[in-house]
């Protein structure tokens, strides 16, 4: 059994050195975490991270082959069907990280902030990616009213769904019932 998990698991590894089932990634504004971030992830493709855009590239970027965004973002990351956006969030782009938040506020994305900082903060996840800490963002911030009125509504609504998809439920075990002779 190992073995076919090695084999389907080195498999897939190589589909994604060739460019198969990546993670689209859009990056979002400059710095030194965001150069190690982009080397790390070309040094190493079968992590499976292709930047197809990049918002607010350096001037003097030698990542010439990632897309620069000229127009809006949003438009950007709904047509190009991305699946995350990663923000440098270190002390070189400190001044323009609330731009940023301004623009992707409103996106229903998940967010990876790149940053220097070795320490966690309140609602936000941190990651160790070769010695480069992830942050992702937990946008969800509920107070215990919320998550009560949440949870009421979400038994309300099985109960509901429990009355009245019943009678098919009952149907349903008759008829294997009446046509099965175990």
């Amino acid at each position: 059994a190992s073995w076919h998990f090695t084999h389907f698991f080195n498999n897939f590894l190589n589909l994604r050195r060739k460019g198969f089932n990546q993670k689209k990634i859009v990056l979002v504004g400059r710095g030194h975490e965001m150069e190690t971030y982009l080397n790390m992830i070309k040094k190493q493709p079968s992590l499976g991270i292709k930047p197809i855009g990049w918002y607010d590239p350096p001037p003097d970027t030698s990542h010439s082959d990632i897309y620069k965004i000229e127009g809006s973002l949003k438009e950007f990351t709904d047509t190009h069907m991305t699946d995350s956006l990663v923000v440098a969030a270190g002390k070189d782009s400190a001044g323009t990280l609330q731009e940023y938040q301004k623009e992707i506020y409103n996106m229903l994305l998940p967010v990876i902030l790149l940053s220097d900082r070795k320490y966690n903060f309140l609602n936000v996840h941190v990651d160790n990616l070769l010695n480069l800490t992830l942050l992702h963002q937990n946008r969800a911030n509920f107070n215990m009213t919320d998550r009560l009125l949440k949870r009421l509504i979400d038994m309300l609504a099985s109960l509901i769904a429990l009355v009245v998809f019943s009678p098919v439920f009952l149907g349903v075990a008759f008829l294997v019932k009446i046509t099965s002779k175990g």
